[in-house]
């Protein structure tokens, strides 16, 4: 058996496992050794990672006041909404429309209630400082304020069925 053996062994095919022997128990020792967490930035090849290899976080449905004013706009528009990415960048998207007439303003004194508030972002998704951002407010130029109480506001009055829009609103969240 062994002359037989002896035939095919050629020096390719000895390097060719001894190869997947290393490989293998490499391997082994990586998946033994390393714990969560351990492979660090500096660890990783420049472009070895792309962007479609990091798991995008999940839009959150914006928390809307009980017995507020507003309401998300509706098709064709996305809901309201907000996530956080990795760097810590909020971003903002949707439409909401109000049915009071009119849906009164949010100034730096309305933290908590008004018509203007229109809805609040939860800890870990505010801003350090009150962030203002241009936007479409009832078809005009308009302002939103994001407070770091996480209240959101537009910044003027409306009418009802008049909508805000919160597409491309982002900053970077406290902490």
């Amino acid at each position: 058996m062994l002359d037989r053996l002896r035939g095919r062994l050629t020096y390719s095919n000895a390097m060719a496992s001894i190869a997947v022997f290393i490989a293998l128990g490499g391997s082994s020792y990586a998946a033994v050794m390393l714990t969560d967490n351990s492979v660090k930035s500096r660890h990783i090849a420049p472009g070895a990672v792309r962007a479609s290899d990091v798991r995008h976080p999940a839009w959150r449905t914006v928390p809307f006041p009980p017995n507020g004013h507003w309401q998300p706009r509706g098709d064709p528009y996305a809901p309201p909404s907000f996530y956080k990415d990795i760097t810590g960048t909020v971003h903002l998207r949707g439409v909401v429309t109000t049915d009071s007439i009119p849906a009164g303003v949010c100034f730096k004194t309305q933290f908590a209630t008004g018509a203007g508030v229109v809805f609040v972002l939860p800890p870990g998704f505010r801003p350090s400082h009150q962030a203002d951002f241009p936007t479409m407010v009832g078809g005009n130029p308009g302002q939103v304020s994001v407070f770091p109480s996480g209240v959101v506001c537009r910044s003027q009055d409306m009418m009802a069925g008049e909508s805000a829009s919160f597409d491309g609103i982002t900053f970077r969240a406290e902490g």
